[in-house]
C-alpha cells in the first residue's frame, strides 16, 4: 500500500522523488531580485546587515532637515562648491567659492557642522587663519540623490504660495 501512495506521488512530480536526511538542506527563493527566501531544515540563515550609511543619514534628516534642504538647494545652484563658512549676519566670512550659513538662520549652526565632522561628512580646512567646513563627495552625493524628493516637495509648496 505504501508503494502505491510513493508511485501516485511520483506519478504527479514526473517520476522523481528524493529524500531530506539529516544534515541535508534545501532552500527556495522567490526569484532573482527577492529578499524572500524559504530555508528548509538545518539551513542557517542571517538576515543582511543594515547598511550603517542609511541609518547616519535617516538620523540627520531628522535632526537637521532645514539645514540639509538649505545646502542641497545652494548645491544646485553651485554645483562644485565644497567649502562652507559659518558666520553672522553681522560679521560676514570672506571665503572665495563658498556657502555661508548664518547663526540666525540655522539654530546650533556649530554643532550641527561638528555633528557632520564626527560622522566624516565634512572635513575642517584652515582658509586665511580660520576654520572652513569642506564638504565631502559622498555627502553631496547623498544630497543630490535626495534630490528629487526635496524638489518634488518643494515644488507643491511653490504651487500653494
Amino acid at each position: 500500500m505504501w508503494d502505491a501512495f510513493v508511485g501516485f506521488f511520483k506519478g504527479l512530480f514526473g517520476g522523481k522523488a528524493s529524500k531530506i536526511d539529516q544534515g541535508q538542506q534545501t532552500t527556495a527563493s522567490s526569484g532573482g531580485n527577492s529578499s524572500n527566501t524559504t530555508a528548509g531544515r538545518d539551513v542557517p540563515f542571517e538576515a543582511p546587515p543594515e547598511d550603517p550609511k542609511k541609518k547616519v543619514f535617516a538620523e540627520l534628516e531628522q535632526a537637521m532637515p532645514a539645514l540639509l534642504n538649505r545646502i542641497q538647494k545652494d548645491l544646485r545652484k553651485f554645483p562644485v562648491r565644497r567649502r562652507v563658512g559659518l558666520s553672522s549676519k553681522s560679521v560676514s566670512v570672506s571665503v572665495p567659492d563658498s556657502l555661508e550659513y548664518h547663526y540666525e538662520d540655522h539654530p546650533d549652526l556649530e554643532a550641527k557642522f561638528r555633528s557632520l565632522l564626527n560622522r566624516g561628512l565634512v572635513r575642517i580646512e584652515r582658509v586665511d587663519g580660520s576654520h572652513v567646513y569642506v564638504l565631502t563627495e559622498p555627502f553631496v552625493e547623498y544630497l543630490n540623490q535626495r534630490g528629487s524628493r526635496f524638489r518634488d516637495r518643494e515644488s507643491r509648496s511653490q504651487l500653494n504660495q
